[in-house]
C-alpha cells in the first residue's frame, strides 16, 4: 500500500468566502491549481530539448542490456528542473505526467537497486526525502496542490512525516512524529504515526485535536527501487482490478536537509 496521507477536513482547507476579499488573494482558484506557470513550464520545456538531442547518445548499443540508462537520467533532469522552478507534479499537463510515468515503468522494470533491499534499514537514518511525484489518486485529488510530503529519519526507529504548505491559510506545516520498520526482505517501510503536531498562524507545534486519533494508525512504503538518491515506490491500483495496473510514488533526497541533521 501506498501512503494514507494525513486527512484533512474540508472546513480547514476550504476556501474564504467571498466576502472575506482581504483574503481572496491569498487562495488559488481551484481552477488555476492545474495551471501550468509560464516561467516555470517554458524552463522544463527548454530541459525537455535538450535532453532530445542526447536521446541517441544516451541509449545503449544494441548488445548492451538496456538497465534503463536514459529513462533513469530523464527522469532526475526532470524532477531537479521542477524543483529549481517550485512546478509541482500537480501542475504537470497530462502529456508531461504520462512521460514522466513512462520513465518510472521502466526504471522499475530494468534497473536493479544500487542499494539492496535488506540494507534499507542501514542507509535510511539521517537522511531526508521529498515526494517529487506521483501518479496514485489519493496524492493528486485528496491533497491541497501546494502540499509537499517530506520524510525526514532522525534515526534508526523515528522518522518525522511531515506535510509543508506553500498557500494554504494559516497552515504550515503538519507533523506526524513516527517510528518505523524496514522488512529486511522486500525493502517495505511501515510507519507508524505517534504525536502529531503544526505550525499554524506562527504558532509552533501544537497538539491537533482531530488528528490525535491519527495516533497508532500509520503506513506503509513498497520499495520497488532505491539507490539512495531516487526511491521508487510500487504498489498494485486495487481500484484497477486485475489488470495489473500500478501506481508510483517517486521520492528525491533533500541532500542540504541530510548535512543539516547531521551537524
Amino acid at each position: 500500500m501506498g501512503f494514507s496521507p494525513l486527512p484533512f477536513s474540508t472546513t480547514t482547507l476550504s476556501h474564504p468566502s467571498s466576502s472575506s476579499s482581504s483574503l481572496s488573494d491569498r487562495w488559488m482558484d481551484s481552477d488555476r491549481w492545474i495551471l501550468s506557470g509560464p516561467r516555470s513550464m517554458t524552463a522544463l520545456s527548454a530541459v525537455n530539448k535538450k535532453s532530445q538531442q542526447k536521446q541517441k547518445q544516451s541509449r545503449p548499443p544494441p548488445n548492451v542490456p538496456n538497465m534503463a540508462d536514459f529513462e533513469y537520467q530523464e527522469l532526475s533532469i526532470q524532477l531537479k528542473a521542477m524543483k529549481e522552478q517550485d512546478v509541482r507534479y500537480t501542475q504537470l499537463q497530462a502529456d508531461k505526467r504520462l512521460e514522466l510515468e513512462g520513465y518510472i515503468t521502466r526504471i522499475v522494470e530494468r534497473r536493479p537497486s544500487i542499494v539492496p533491499m535488506n540494507r534499507l534499514a542501514e542507509v535510511l537514518p539521517q537522511t531526508s526525502w521529498h515526494l517529487a511525484f506521483s501518479t496514485e489518486p489519493i496524492m493528486n485529488d485528496a491533497l491541497p496542490k501546494d502540499a509537499t510530503i517530506t520524510l525526514d529519519f532522525v534515526n534508526e526507529e523515528q522518522v518525522n512525516y511531515a506535510l509543508e504548505f506553500a498557500k494554504t491559510l494559516g497552515l504550515k506545516k503538519l507533523t506526524a512524529q513516527s517510528s518505523f520498520q524496514v522488512d529486511k526482505a522486500t525493502g517495505g517501510v511501515n510507519i507508524q504515526y505517534q504525536t502529531i503536531t503544526t505550525d499554524v498562524f506562527g504558532l509552533k507545534n501544537l497538539g491537533v485535536g482531530a488528528f490525535g486519533l491519527l495516533q497508532g494508525r500509520g503506513t506503509n512504503i513498497a520499495t520497488a527501487y532505491f539507490d539512495g538518491r531516487m526511491w521508487i515506490e510500487q504498489c498494485t491500483d486495487k481500484n484497477i482490478g486485475s489488470n495489473n495496473s500500478y501506481y508510483y510514488n517517486v521520492y528525491v533526497r533533500n541532500e542540504q536537509v541530510d548535512s543539516n541533521q547531521k551537524n
